[in-house]
C-alpha cells in the first residue's frame, strides 16, 4: 500500500487560510500619495518612496508645502504660498503689525486654497540662534496650529524659521 503525503487540503485549512488572508488585506494600508520631503519607502505597500496613507497625514503634507513656498513659485499660480519671509523683513513696521499681517496673508491664502483647513492658533517669536564661530542671526519662529475639517479632534502644528535680515 502507498501513502501520499500532502495531496490536498480538509475543508476547514482551506476557510481557516482564507479568514487569515482576508483579515491581512484588510489591514494593508491604501497609499494616497508620496510624503514629502523624499524618503526612501520601507514599507510593504510602499514602492520607491514614503506614502501618506491616510487623509490628515496627507492633508497635512499638501499643506506645508503650501506654507513653504513663496508667491510666484508655482507656475500659472503666481498668487499660490506666501510672502512670509518678505513680510517679517519689514523694518518699517512694529512686530505686532507684521504678525498681524503674516497673520491675514495666512487666513485668506488658506481659505482661498485649503477651505477645508480651521486655523486655531497662530504664534510668532523672535529666535537668536548660534551660527558658526559665535556668529548669532535673528530668526522669527512661527507656529501655525490648524485642524482638517471631518477630524476636529486631532490639532496639527506646523513650525518654521524663517531668518531676518539686518
Amino acid at each position: 500500500m502507498t501513502i501520499y503525503n500532502n495531496v490536498g487540503k480538509i475543508s476547514s485549512e482551506v476557510q481557516q487560510q482564507q479568514i487569515q488572508t482576508d483579515a491581512k488585506s484588510e489591514s494593508e494600508l491604501v497609499p494616497l500619495g508620496i510624503r514629502l520631503p523624499l524618503n526612501r519607502g520601507t514599507k510593504s505597500y510602499e514602492s520607491l518612496f514614503r506614502m501618506n496613507t491616510d487623509i490628515v497625514s496627507k492633508v497635512s503634507n499638501n499643506y506645508k508645502t503650501f506654507l513653504m513656498t513663496k508667491k510666484g513659485e508655482l507656475v500659472c499660480k503666481p498668487d499660490f504660498g506666501l510672502s512670509i519671509a518678505e513680510i517679517f523683513n519689514r523694518t518699517d513696521l512694529e512686530k505686532k503689525d507684521l504678525e498681524n499681517i503674516v497673520m491675514e496673508e495666512i487666513e485668506s491664502a488658506t481659505s482661498k486654497y485649503f477651505p477645508f483647513i480651521k486655523l486655531l492658533d497662530f504664534e510668532s517669536k523672535l529666535e537668536l540662534v548660534s551660527l558658526e564661530n559665535t556668529l548669532k542671526a535673528e530668526y522669527n519662529k512661527i507656529a501655525i496650529r490648524y485642524s482638517v475639517e471631518g477630524f476636529e479632534e486631532k490639532s496639527i502644528t506646523f513650525e518654521m524659521m524663517i531668518r531676518r535680515s539686518k
